[in-house]
């Protein structure tokens, strides 16, 4: 665990789906910005942000990405093999 969250530049943390999505959502300003019927497919970390590319093609800019879809999820998979891979920033 150690070595990933090196990899990775910050903490891991585990809690319960369904309450971080309550969390999370309460704590959202603007809910039209969360998009349903489309999933994460990459990810890109640089000096500004992260910027992730669904299956709808689209792309999105911020400062963080959460994962929340699940311990078979897409983000969750992608992180693991940007942690293997020695570098979390390609």
């Amino acid at each position: 665990m150690k070595l990933i969250e090196e990899n990775l530049g910050g903490p891991i943390i585990f809690m319960g789906r369904c309450e971080f999505l309550k969390i999370l959502y309460k704590h959202i300003r603007d809910k039209s910005r969360i998009l349903t019927q489309t999933a994460v497919v990459s990810y890109e970390e640089d000096e500004d942000g992260i910027a992730v590319t669904t299956s709808n093609g689209e792309t999105y800019r911020g400062s963080i990405l959460v994962g929340t879809d699940g311990i078979h999820s897409k983000v969750t998979q992608l992180m693991s093999e940007k942690s293997q891979q020695g570098d979390s920033r390609n």
